[in-house]
């Protein structure tokens, strides 16, 4: 939004000076503006907008923006949308689940194997999306391999869906996130209240939807307790 913070991008060593690649075309814009303007369509649409529990950011979070990011994917694309366990109460990070899984059936959650927080993986295609991974038979250097990356998928179509039970859909008009920015802003740290439901959801055959409050009394689950399970295993997907 403000094209000033590209100027700091050469001091960001994490970035590997993307900007200076001749293939990155920097857009000074809201993304979902941008998805209203343009007519492009993408092969991959990475989502990373503020967090959940800032105010205002309901629209990128809701069903309306997820349908308009679709509509803008190739057949057969990808899109990922960070889920930050450790800012969101269970509640709200299920309810992001649901609307995400409402616009993209074909979608898994995937777990950082360091931090554990989340990220969403959807596509339009058919394929299951674990098991579709491009770009790994270039031979550039990464931080996992694709054995790692696969591992590391905690939750398939049907475990997402298990999740998303716990929470409700995300709309403009609702704006649950915005309404509940309070309890988004309560608690320092909800990783652990996460990453319980998400053990939860991993259950096969699937367990009646809990008492939300009694599931966090009785299943506490310390992030480095928690082993991800291989989801199309698992969950005979």
């Amino acid at each position: 939004l403000n094209r000033r913070v590209l100027e700091l991008g050469p001091r960001i060593r994490a970035n590997e000076n993307v900007l200076a690649d001749p293939r990155v075309w920097p857009i000074v814009m809201d993304g979902r503006a941008w998805m209203r303007r343009t007519k492009a369509s993408y092969d991959v649409i990475t989502l990373e907008p503020m967090p959940p529990n800032f105010s205002g950011v309901n629209s990128l979070y809701s069903r309306e923006f997820y349908q308009a990011a679709r509509s803008h994917l190739k057949p057969g694309g990808m899109i990922a949308q960070w889920l930050p366990f450790h800012l969101v109460p269970a509640y709200h990070s299920s309810s992001i689940a649901r609307t995400f899984q409402e616009t993209f059936p074909n979608s898994a959650l995937w777990l950082d194997p360091l931090g554990f927080t989340g990220i969403l993986v959807g596509t339009t295609g058919e394929e299951p999306i674990s098991e579709r991974l491009p770009g790994f038979e270039r031979d550039i250097a990464r931080d996992l391999d694709s054995a790692q990356v696969k591992r590391s998928f905690a939750l398939g179509p049907e475990g997402l869906a298990r999740l998303g039970e716990l929470g409700e859909v995300i709309t403009d008009d609702n704006q649950l996130l915005n309404h509940h920015s309070w309890l988004l802003r309560r608690e320092k740290d909800q990783a652990p209240a996460n990453l319980t439901i998400v053990h939860w959801a991993t259950t096969d055959p699937p367990p009646a939807v809990p008492n939300v409050g009694e599931l966090f009394k009785t299943m506490r689950v310390k992030p480095e307790e928690l082993k991800p399970v291989p989801p199309f295993q698992s969950q005979g997907v």
